[in-house]
């Protein structure tokens, strides 16, 4: 998971917020750390995606 944060940050960083490529890599984020069960950050990144 680390490196898909990593990789999170810097869209947000290069790219901004509102890029298409970084809204995918958060929902993506988001949809591992659920399968990984790992709830807390799931959801989080889920709603930061669509708002």
């Amino acid at each position: 998971m680390p490196l898909y944060e990593a990789t999170l940050a810097q869209y947000e960083q290069v790219l901004g917020d509102t890029h298409p490529d970084t809204l995918s890599s958060r929902n993506n984020l988001a949809c591992d750390a659920r399968r990984l069960r790992r709830s807390p950050a799931g959801p989080a990144h889920a709603f930061s995606a669509f708002s």
